[in-house]
């Protein structure tokens, strides 16, 4: 209706309930206000409103559209109980500095918060079961990571490029930390592993440069490569014996690693597995090991 009206500034529509899809996109808004019984936001409702500063609307809100606030100057919004899922890229590169996310919302959509800059709080409910691949990638002032136990899957690149998460708390749901999860978290300083874990993808904690500590559990059985690649940070590490298969490269570079116990049930160490790891004193080779690659 009113896309691409790049001079309007301001709207007040004390009557309007709803924005269909791309009713307002690309609009010059800085203000919109809306009645008390507004409820559904359209699909790119909002989207490239770069200059939407203000926007009042309710907690009526019950159904939110994909790319409903794409790139727009959003600040806050109030999540209804009647929300359900939060839809691709419905708050890529917004505003937005603290978000509590409802008790009904089951899953968190692809790319739905990447690229929140400003963001710092964060509260996932225990209803979630699904965090979709780059949900949060890019949330630079993110702190504090809680991943309720009700978390089952965490897509690929979920948290990463989040530099400043220093604390993390994983799901004791989680069977696989997946490719790229955690990718150049660079503040992050331990981790421990959930004994529901049985494998660690590529670049899961890649280049996580502060990283001092991490706790494999006994239930891991494979460690991709460039895992732990570039956490030139930790100190040591302990493969416990479930683990069979350490992929290439996946501690290249940690070259603050003193301390390393293999696992008893490794046939082969692969190329570059533990490349670059310089402070590395003391080492012995399993007698399952048979193979030393390049």
């Amino acid at each position: 209706a009113f896309g691409e009206c790049w001079s309007i500034r301001k709207i007040y529509a004390e009557g309007v309930t709803s924005v269909m899809d791309y009713g307002l996109s690309a609009a010059g808004l800085t203000e919109a206000k809306f009645s008390e019984d507004f409820y559904w936001v359209g699909t790119g409702a909002f989207l490239d409103c770069g200059k939407l500063e203000k926007i009042t609307i309710t907690k009526n809100i019950t159904h939110i559209g994909e790319k409903a606030f794409y790139n727009s100057a959003l600040t806050e919004f109030d999540f209804n109980e009647a929300i359900t899922e939060i839809p691709y890229f419905a708050f890529y590169s917004t505003d937005v500095e603290s978000i509590v996310i409802s008790s009904n919302v089951t899953a968190i959509g692809e790319s739905a918060f990447e690229d929140c800059k400003i963001l710092k709080e964060l509260v996932i409910p225990e209803s979630v079961t699904t965090i979709e691949k780059n949900a949060f990638k890019k949330c630079s002032a993110l702190g504090v990571v809680e991943i309720p136990d009700s978390v089952k899957e965490i897509g690929e690149s979920a948290f990463s490029d989040c530099s400043n998460i220093r604390v993390l708390k994983l799901s004791k749901s989680l069977t696989t930390i997946g490719t790229s999860v955690f990718y150049k978290c660079l503040s992050l300083e331990s981790v421990e592993i959930p004994d529901s874990v049985t494998t660690i993808g590529e670049y899961a904690f890649y280049n996580c440069q502060s990283l001092l500590s991490v706790k494999i559990p006994n239930s891991v059985t494979t460690i991709y490569m460039y895992a732990f690649s570039g956490c030139s940070s930790l100190l040591g590490v302990e493969i416990p014996d479930s683990v069979t298969t350490i992929g290439k490269n996946a501690f290249e570079n940690c070259s603050a690693l003193k301390n390393l116990k293999l696992s008893n049930s490794l046939t082969e160490i692969l190329e570059s597995t533990f490349s670059g790891c310089s402070a590395l004193e003391n080492l012995e080779i399993p007698d399952s090991v048979t193979a030393i690659y390049a």
